[in-house]
């Protein structure tokens, strides 16, 4: 139909070819599903019917309208930084970047000098943000001397280009050559950046290998919790939405609320796979967590815990009540420069 026809319009992924690259996975996933919810994003106000959603068909044809503007815009086969808000496209902007072989830079802007000297070193052209963000960009597009680029399209989508002229160009000599899909800095806090380029060949096995381990399916939800600067974010989006399940996105204020979260995963969403850090459960009560998220009734089927070290069998039997004989553990603590996820 339509939707298979405009994905293998791509031109390089053939009938029976295994994908190879990110968002050739949700394409594939994307042809077979188009009438499945993939995108939920709950502002955690009102009733949950209230969120906003959007399915696989219309999250590809989203893709295919960005692409062909960052095509009419020569945008090929480069790094673009992007600066984006939490809602619901934030996938389709990554995954259009990824159709034209760009490679995506999730951008920190808490520090100006240091973002700065990051997209001098990466030769980053390109930053992408949305509108509302455009403010709080003021300060770096004056340092690095960004002149805003007029699109229509991207307008309408509540988006804008800034394109960034650098004396050299000391980046990767090509995103293409050298098969990348996103770069991201370190969580270092020395003054010199560090650059850690990601290429599809070393990310596509990990999200494969994931979604198998986790068994993700078309009843799943996965709740989006990290932010786009932290690379589990990737394996996030990524696993789900090559899955055929459903990518649950609230705002970032929400996360920073436990009580809140919790009421988003347990009552209102019914997440059924979550990644997080120790450090979310133990912000809640035993008692609380027992009779919710790792209650005897929950949906939550997978629990994977990283970022820090993994609690103790001691501490996990406190926080799970003992008729819940359905949510599984995992640990997912490991270095994030060797591998998204690394599981130990």
């Amino acid at each position: 139909h339509c939707l298979t026809n405009r994905i293998l319009l791509r031109g390089k992924m053939e009938l029976g070819e295994k994908p190879t690259k990110l968002h050739e996975l949700v394409a594939e996933c994307a042809s077979g599903h188009p009438g499945q919810i993939c995108i939920i994003f709950d502002s955690g106000k009102g009733e949950a019917t209230e969120q906003q959603s959007i399915t696989y068909a219309q999250l590809w044809q989203k893709v295919t309208e960005l692409k062909l503007e960052f095509e009419n815009l020569s945008i090929k086969e480069q790094i673009v930084g992007v600066l984006l808000t939490d809602g619901l496209s934030i996938p389709s902007v990554l995954m259009s970047l990824l159709s034209t072989s760009c490679a995506f830079h999730p951008m920190n802007i808490e520090g100006v000098q240091y973002t700065a000297a990051a997209l001098r070193n990466a030769g980053v052209p390109w930053i992408l943000v949305h509108s509302e963000l455009v403010q709080k960009l003021d300060p770096l597009l004056k340092l690095l001397n960004g002149c805003q680029v007029s699109s229509e399209v991207l307008s309408k989508n509540g988006l804008e280009l800034f394109q960034i002229k650098h004396s050299s160009n000391p980046g990767l000599a090509s995103v293409k050559q050298n098969d990348l899909a996103y770069c991201i800095t370190t969580s270092g806090t020395t003054s010199t950046p560090k650059m850690v380029y990601v290429s599809h060949a070393c990310i596509v096995p990990n999200i494969i290998n994931l979604r198998n381990i986790f068994q993700l399916g078309l009843n799943d939800r996965v709740l989006l919790t990290s932010p786009l600067t932290f690379d589990p974010s990737i394996v996030e989006i990524f696993c789900t939405l090559s899955s055929g399940a459903c990518l649950v996105i609230v705002p970032s204020d929400i996360k920073r609320r436990p009580e809140k979260l919790l009421e988003i995963i347990h009552d209102r969403q019914t997440i059924t796979v979550l990644q997080t850090t120790p450090t979310l459960l133990r912000s809640v009560p035993p008692s609380k967590l027992q009779q919710s998220l790792l209650g005897p009734t929950t949906s939550l089927r997978v629990l994977a815990l990283g970022g820090e070290m993994f609690p103790t069998k001691d501490v996990l039997r406190g926080w799970l009540h003992p008729e819940n004989s359905k949510t599984q553990f995992y640990n997912l603590y490991g270095i994030t420069e060797v591998s998204c996820w690394a599981s130990c």
